[in-house]
C-alpha cells in the first residue's frame, strides 16, 4: 500500500478546501475525523472512513501497553513502538468479545509470542490475570488501576483499561474497512476496462461475504465466437459474472426493461428496444461460448443492482454458486487407492 499523505486538501464547491486527515490518492480513499466536509471527494468516488476523535487516546493508551509487552517479553529494556502487520480477523474468534478480539489481533500485529501465553491466570496471591505468560513473569490485566502483589515479586504487570480496549476495537474495526476499500482499488486497478459504480457495488458486496477477489481480465471467444472479457471470473469454480446495462442489454422481462431503461437513460424506447434486441442476440452467442468452455454464465443487471438494492442478495447467490462448484470439483477428483 503507497505512504499515505496527511492533511490532504482539496478545493471544495464553494472554493473552501476540504481536509482529508490521512489519504491514499492513488487508491481514492481517505481516513477523516467525524464532520469534516468532503462532498468534493465523494462526487469523486472516494472511499471516506470516518473516525471519533475520541476515540483516539484511549487507543494510543492499548498500544502502549502492546509496546509494553511486546517490550517485557522480548527482553528490551524500553517500550519502543513497533511496527505493526495488522492481518485480517481470525475467524476462530468471531465468538469472542470484540475488545478481546481487539486485544488478540494487536498482540499477534506486534509479533509477541502466543507461546506460554495463559488466560485468565491465576497466580498463588492476588486477583486473577486477564493473559499472563508466567515463565516470563509477564501478564496483561483488564484495569483501570491498583497495583497488583505480584509486582512486587518482580512481575511485569501491564494495563489497559476496559473502556480503552473496546475504543481500541472500533479503530480496528475502521483499519479493516481501510484494508477493505485498498482491496476494491486493486481490483479496480486490475481490470484492463474501465470499473463502474455498480460492478463496485457488487463487488463490495462479494468480497463482505469473504468470496475471493476476482478476475477482472478473464476474455471468452475468438475466431468464429464474439470475444466478450467478463466482470467477474474465479477461474478454480469456473464461474463468470457479467454485470449487463438495461440500456445496452435488454433483460428477462423485455417490455418492461426497455420502459425502465428508456426512462432512466431518457432515450427514446424504440431506440433502447434496437440496442437491447442486438445486444441479447449477442449475449446468446457469449453464452454458449462461455458454457461451451465449461464455465458457469451469471448476467446480472444495473437495475436490479442500482434501483432494486438486489446487491447483497445477488453476491449471496454467487457465493453459493461459486460455493457449489467448488465442492463438486473436489468431489470429481479420483481418490487415492
Amino acid at each position: 500500500m503507497p505512504e499515505p499523505e496527511l492533511h490532504y486538501e482539496v478545493e471544495g464547491p464553494s472554493g473552501n478546501p476540504h481536509v482529508a486527515d490521512v489519504a491514499w490518492p492513488a487508491w481514492r480513499l481517505a481516513l477523516a475525523l467525524e464532520g469534516r466536509p468532503l462532498s468534493a471527494l465523494r462526487r469523486k468516488r472516494w472511499d471516506i472512513i470516518e473516525l471519533n476523535e475520541r476515540l483516539l487516546a484511549p487507543t494510543a493508551e492499548v498500544l502502549a501497553c502492546i509496546d509494553e509487552t511486546a517490550a517485557a517479553l522480548n527482553g528490551r529494556p524500553h517500550a519502543v513502538p513497533v511496527g505493526l502487520s495488522i492481518t485480517p480477523p481470525n475467524p476462530e474468534w468471531d465468538d469472542i468479545d470484540p475488545g478481546w478480539r481487539a486485544l488478540y489481533r494487536l498482540l499477534q500485529a506486534a509479533g509477541v509470542p502466543r507461546d506460554g501465553a495463559q488466560l485468565n491466570f491465576s497466580p498463588p496471591i492476588g486477583s486473577s490475570l486477564n493473559l499472563a505468560w508466567p515463565d516470563k513473569q509477564v501478564a496483561v490485566l483488564l484495569s483501570a488501576g491498583g497495583r497488583h502483589p505480584l509486582a512486587d515479586d518482580g512481575w511485569k504487570i501491564l494495563r489497559a483499561a476496559p473502556q480503552s480496549l473496546a475504543a481500541a476495537s472500533m479503530v480496528l474495526e475502521l483499519v479493516d474497512k481501510v484494508a477493505f476499500g485498498r482491496e476494491i482499488r486493486r481490483a479496480e486497478e486490475a481490470a484492463s476496462l474501465t470499473v463502474s459504480a455498480t460492478e463496485e457495488r457488487l463487488l463490495r458486496e462479494l468480497m463482505k461475504l469473504g468470496v475471493p477477489m476476482p478476475d477482472r481480465n478473464t476474455g471468452f471467444g475468438g475466431g468464429e465466437w464474439p470475444t466478450t472479457t467478463a466482470d467477474f471470473c474465479w477461474h478454480g469454480p469456473r464461474v463468470a459474472v457479467f454485470v449487463d446495462g438495461l440500456y445496452f442489454h435488454g433483460g428477462a422481462d423485455f417490455a418492461r426493461d426497455v420502459a425502465e431503461a428508456a426512462q432512466r437513460w431518457q432515450r427514446p424506447a424504440s431506440e433502447v428496444e434496437k440496442r437491447a434486441r442486438n445486444a441479447s442476440v449477442a449475449d446468446m452467442a457469449k453464452r454458449r461460448r462461455v458454457a461451451a468452455e465449461g464455465w458457469v454464465y451469471v448476467q446480472v443487471s444495473d437495475v436490479e443492482i442500482d434501483e432494486d438494492g438486489d446487491a447483497a442478495m445477488i453476491a449471496g447467490e454467487i457465493a453459493e454458486i461459486i460455493a457449489r462448484r467448488e465442492a463438486e470439483s473436489v468431489q470429481a477428483q479420483p481418490t487415492a487407492s
